[in-house]
């Protein structure tokens, strides 16, 4: 509307263009129904079965980012993990950002929104929706970030039970997902929260982290 009354304020006879958003030919987006408790174990298995040289792992506060990101640490893990948010100061956030873009080990970084528009970067392999978000707009901004370029990639949805809707949703928005199984997680969801819990004993910034973090996605996922 805005821009409507602009235009119609300093322009004569202007003309307005519409330009309809969508996902890339290139882009295998794709969806897996996960139990929340299982999400870390699952986010692993895929990251070391499809082993993307960069992934981007999007969670829906800074809080989530900065435990997680700390606590993914405690694990052993064949890729790096890096976290990104708006809560970091920018001098630290560019700084994450352009050593990630220049990386040319496996890494992994945990970001919030502030990764899904305005950060070039075309070699991006896997994006992963740890939390779905509000808008379908968002959703395709974030797996924008992959296949770029005219180079292939993937996006990946992890989705609870009773987020069963949530496809049908995006596929009226006209992006289509198709349905995957995450690798076998084994025993291994169990020894991550048993690794995590030992060293939060441990850290108590890392027990405090995890609170903010837990009060945090309650109070985003109410507003959902």
């Amino acid at each position: 509307r805005a821009v409507a009354e602009l235009a119609r304020a300093g322009l004569r006879n202007p003309a307005t263009v519409r330009v309809r958003g969508g996902t890339p030919a290139e882009l295998r987006n794709e969806v897996a129904v996960v139990d929340a408790s299982d999400k870390l174990a699952a986010l692993v298995a895929v990251l070391e079965e499809r082993r993307p040289a960069k992934s981007l792992v999007f969670l829906d506060t800074c809080a989530a980012v900065e435990f997680f990101g700390d606590a993914m640490q405690h694990l052993s893990l064949s890729f790096r993990v890096d976290a990104l948010h708006g809560k970091m100061t920018n001098k630290r956030r560019t700084q994450t950002w352009r050593q990630f873009v220049a990386a040319t080990e496996t890494r992994c970084l945990l970001c919030t929104d502030v990764a899904a528009r305005g950060l070039d970067a075309h070699d991006i392999d896997l994006v992963v929706q740890w939390d779905p978000p509000q808008k379908p707009e968002t959703f395709v901004l974030r797996v924008g970030r992959t296949a770029r370029a005219g180079r292939p990639g993937a996006a990946l949805a992890l989705l609870e039970d009773h987020e069963d809707a949530y496809p049908e949703l995006l596929r009226l928005r006209g992006v289509a997902l198709q349905s995957v199984e995450v690798p076998s997680l084994g025993d291994r969801a169990d020894a991550f929260r048993a690794a995590i819990r030992s060293a939060a004993a441990r850290d108590r910034a890392l027990l405090e982290r995890g609170t903010r973090a837990f009060t945090a996605h309650v109070k985003a996922y109410l507003e959902h």
